[in-house]
């Protein structure tokens, strides 16, 4: 067996009162990371109905980084699966 390998894993509390606060926004976490050279990889899936990709374009801009793709749709096996 490798160094380190969890041999037996413990389960999270699963109940919604073991969360006692909330984060509005990890934004300025996510810029302090880029700021000292970080590439910081924050996802926002097209299938969250609390945050849509516009969302996730505006803060892309407002860390003032640059898109080096266009939105396009993914596909799988001929169907379209979603977008990035």
């Amino acid at each position: 067996m490798n160094q380190g390998t969890i041999k037996n894993w413990k389960r999270c509390n699963k109940t919604l009162s073991a969360y006692e606060s909330d984060v509005e926004s990890v934004l300025k976490h996510h810029q302090l990371l880029n700021d000292k050279g970080y590439q910081v990889l924050a996802y926002s899936g097209d299938h969250d109905m609390i945050i849509p990709y516009m969302s996730t374009l505006k803060w892309i801009r407002s860390l003032n980084l640059s898109i080096d793709d266009e939105w396009r749709p993914w596909t799988v096996n001929g169907q379209v699966a979603g977008l990035f």
